[in-house]
């Protein structure tokens, strides 16, 4: 479910033949100091597009990882304009089955890599990865309406125009976002539905 790709920005100027074939571990530190690829850019591009709520620094340094793995395998003709959208696409995908893996297994897990979500639905560090796991499980339909109206302060009307769903399903997906991450029970969703007749 990736949007389509948008080509590399043209300002980018790098000596992208010196890089390709280079040790990741010496092209790492090239491609992170002063960020010349735009790939903290490309990850917030690319994390709205998706409506995922990782944060975006763990994104970036995951990203960053890619790029440079994939600079050392690749050749110039491998160098193709969605090059660095697919890396951050797989950067994102490779810390979402993560993320289930370790949550199932009840690894431990690294406090500041949920502190985004933490903070944004005020949980307890400790349990973010789980409701990190319940939120990217949800339709992505229900996670784009919620980014779109809670984060992005989309008004319900404007939201039903722009095509994100009914206003039935627009309360369902928020209140489906509630639930997912842990801030409301299902049974309070169910009273919840019940009034509203959704």
């Amino acid at each position: 479910m990736h949007s389509e790709a948008r080509s590399v920005p043209p300002t980018i100027v790098f000596p992208l033949e010196e890089w390709l074939g280079l040790p990741a571990e010496e092209v790492y530190p090239k491609i992170s100091q002063g960020d010349p690829l735009h790939i903290q850019e490309t990850c917030m591009r690319i994390l709205r597009e998706r409506a995922t709520l990782l944060d975006p620094m763990r994104v970036r340094r995951e990203a960053t990882r890619e790029v440079a793995f994939d600079l050392e395998l690749c050749s110039i003709e491998d160098i193709h304009p969605n090059w660095l959208d697919n890396s951050v696409h797989r950067a994102i995908d490779r810390l979402l089955h993560r993320d289930r893996e370790d949550e199932a297994a009840r690894r431990p897990c690294a406090r500041e890599d949920f502190h985004y979500l933490a903070e944004m639905f005020l949980l307890d560090p400790d349990v973010a990865r789980r409701s990190s796991v319940g939120y990217h499980a949800l339709p992505f339909w229900m996670r784009n309406a919620f980014v779109r109206m809670i984060i992005e302060d989309v008004q319900p009307d404007d939201a039903v125009a722009m095509g994100l769903g009914t206003r039935p399903e627009l309360r369902h997906a928020i209140w489906s976002v509630f639930v997912a991450v842990g801030t409301v029970t299902q049974e309070e969703y169910e009273v919840y539905a019940k009034r509203f007749k959704t």
